[in-house]
C-alpha cells in the first residue's frame, strides 16, 4: 500500500485512494498487513482533515479504519496465540512442532488486540438504529466507553412484578429535562408512576439530559442535595424553580455578510444609522457565540464562527478576549468580555470593523440567566452616538 504513504490532496478529493485501500483490505490475509492498513488509515484521515475535506470524507476514512480493526479482531479471535511466559514441556501446538506466534511478533500490542477483538465481537445491531461504524467512530468519547467493560457474570432477570415497584416507605426522586431527547420527560413520568406513591417526579423545564450536572441555575442540583439530606421530606420540598428555568436562546440566522445581519433596535438618544446598528448586533453576537462555545472548549481558546479566535480564563467569573473574531465574514470583533456564571451578568467592550471603513466602539451588557433578556449596547459607530437594544445572544 505505497499509495497510502505519500498522500496527495488531489487523490483524497477524487476518492480513488479510498477505493484502493478497500481493495487492499479485502485482499489482506495477514495480521501485519491489516495492522499496517489501520495505521495508514489514521494518517490519511488526518491528512484529509488538514486538506479541509468535508466531514463526510474524513468519516469515510474513520470507518475504513474501523473496518480494518474489525477484520483484524475477527482474525485474532480465531488464532491460537502464544500467551508468553516460560515455555511448556512440550511447546508444540501443531503437527509441525512450532509454537503459535506472539502478539509482538505480529506487530500488535495487547491493548490493540483486546480492543480490536471487542469491536469485532459487536453484533451489527448493537447500537441500532446506528451502525457499529457510526457509533464507535463518534467523536463523543463515552459512546465506545463500554467496550472495555467486563462481561457480566450473570444476567439480570427482567422486572416481572407489577407496579408499585418500590416499598411505600422508600422515597424516589425522578428528575426529567424538558428538552431531553435521550430519556424524555414522558419516560420519567412513567417511571415515577411505576415506582409507586413514594416517588416524586419533577420536570425541569428548558433542560436537556442529566439535569443536576452542569446546572448553572442550581435548581435540579439543589433538589438533589435537599433530597439526599432529608429524603423523608421529598414531597414537601419546594420544586417550583423547575418551572422557571429560562428558555434556551438560539440564533435565528447566521448571516454571511454584515449587510444581511438584523440591526439592533435604536434606543433613546441613538444617532447611528443602520450600518452602525448592524455592527452592534454583530459585536454582541460574537461575544454571545464565544460564551456559548465555552461549555464545549477542550482548552482555553476557541475559534470564531467564520474566523478569528478567542481565549478564556477563570471560573466562575470567566474572562474572554476576542481577537479578530468574525461572526460574519466581512467584519471583525476585538475586545474583552466578562461573564459571571453565578449571577449571569455579562459585560463587554469591543471594537467592530466592517467593510468600507465602517467601525464601532461599543459597550454592552445583559443577564445570561434572565428570562427573555435584552442586551443594551452603547458607544459610537462611524463617529455617531449609538444607543441600542437587542435580544440577548
Amino acid at each position: 500500500m505505497t499509495e497510502l504513504t505519500q498522500v496527495q490532496p488531489a487523490q483524497l478529493r477524487s476518492g480513488k485512494l479510498l477505493e484502493i485501500a478497500r481493495a487492499a483490505l479485502d485482499e489482506a490475509d495477514g495480521l501485519p498487513d491489516i495492522a499496517a492498513l489501520v495505521d495508514r488509515a489514521e494518517v490519511v484521515r488526518v491528512a484529509a482533515r488538514k486538506a479541509k475535506l468535508s466531514l463526510d470524507a474524513q468519516n469515510d476514512w474513520a470507518e475504513f479504519k474501523l473496518d480494518a480493526q474489525r477484520k483484524a479482531g475477527r482474525m485474532l479471535a480465531e488464532m491460537d496465540l502464544h500467551q508468553g511466559g516460560r515455555p511448556t514441556v512440550n511447546p508444540s501446538h501443531d503437527a509441525s512442532g512450532s509454537q503459535p506466534p506472539m502478539l509482538a511478533e505480529l506487530g500488535i500490542d495487547k491493548d490493540k488486540s483486546s480492543r480490536w477483538q471487542r469491536i469485532a465481537a459487536l453484533p451489527d445491531d448493537a447500537y441500532a438504529p446506528f451502525t457499529v461504524d457510526e457509533w464507535v467512530t463518534s467523536p463523543i468519547e463515552e459512546f465506545d466507553g463500554c467496550l472495555g467493560w467486563p462481561s457480566p457474570v450473570r444476567g439480570d432477570p427482567p422486572i416481572v412484578g407489577r407496579p408499585p415497584l418500590v416499598p411505600p416507605t422508600l422515597p424516589v426522586l425522578v428528575l426529567s429535562g424538558g428538552l431531553d431527547t435521550l430519556t424524555t420527560w414522558t419516560d420519567g413520568e412513567i417511571v415515577a408512576e411505576q415506582m409507586g406513591p413514594s416517588a416524586r417526579w419533577v420536570k425541569v423545564e428548558n433542560t436537556a439530559h442529566v439535569t443536576a450536572l452542569a446546572d448553572p441555575f442550581g435548581c435540579a442540583s439543589g433538589l438533589v442535595r435537599r433530597f439526599v439530606a432529608r429524603p423523608e421530606r421529598l414531597h414537601a420540598v419546594d420544586a417550583s424553580c423547575a418551572a422557571r428555568i429560562p428558555e434556551v436562546r438560539a440564533v435565528g440566522e447566521f448571516p454571511r455578510r454584515l449587510a444581511a445581519a438584523d440591526p439592533a433596535s435604536p434606543a433613546r438618544g441613538n444617532l447611528a444609522g443602520p450600518t452602525g446598528l448592524r455592527l452592534a448586533a454583530v459585536g454582541a453576537a460574537a461575544v454571545g457565540d464565544a460564551i456559548a462555545r465555552w461549555w464545549y472548549l477542550p482548552g482555553s481558546s476557541g475559534t470564531g464562527l467564520r474566523g478569528g479566535r478567542f481565549t478564556v480564563r477563570g471560573d466562575p467569573v470567566v474572562h474572554l478576549r476576542l481577537h479578530g473574531v468574525r461572526f460574519v465574514a466581512d467584519a471583525t470583533v476585538d475586545g474583552t468580555a466578562t461573564w459571571d456564571l453565578d449571577s449571569g451578568k455579562v459585560t463587554a467592550r469591543v471594537r467592530v470593523e466592517g467593510p468600507g471603513g465602517a467601525a464601532a466602539t461599543l459597550r454592552m451588557a445583559w443577564n445570561d440567566k434572565g428570562r427573555h433578556p435584552s442586551a443594551t449596547v452603547t458607544g459610537r459607530a462611524n463617529g455617531k452616538l449609538l444607543a441600542a437594544t437587542l435580544p440577548a445572544p
